[in-house]
């Protein structure tokens, strides 16, 4: 798409619905969708996100000298085990672990362990 000529009501559309995940992925910028498609750019595009939140936690990290918890928030960080756990994985050096055991019965996802 061209951006020359394009009004500000057009650039904005485009930030927001042809760029991130849409834009790497070619797909949609809905994990849900990229998730359940076959398209190899669509993982592409999953785990560079998840590659992303472990880059600039760890870059947080460093700056404030550890952190004391990690919280998974909106759509994403609430309905997505999959990148919850990608997340966790890569940064399991800082001590992150998820609890295997969630408290589903108290109508909320629990990440935290025990620990």
């Amino acid at each position: 798409m061209s951006q020359k000529g394009m009004t500000a009501k057009a650039i904005e559309r485009f930030l927001y619905n042809d760029c991130g995940l849409k834009g790497l992925s070619g797909v949609s910028n809905d994990v849900r969708e990229l998730q359940t498609s076959s398209e190899p750019r669509a993982k592409l595009a999953l785990d560079y996100f998840v590659y992303r939140i472990a880059l600039l936690t760890g870059m947080l990290a460093a700056a404030m000298s550890g952190i004391d918890a990690f919280v998974f928030t909106a759509g994403i960080g609430e309905n997505s085990s999959a990148i919850r756990n990608a997340v966790v994985r890569r940064l399991s050096w800082l001590g992150l672990e998820l609890d295997p055991v969630p408290a589903a019965a108290a109508g909320r996802v629990v990440v935290e362990a025990p620990d």
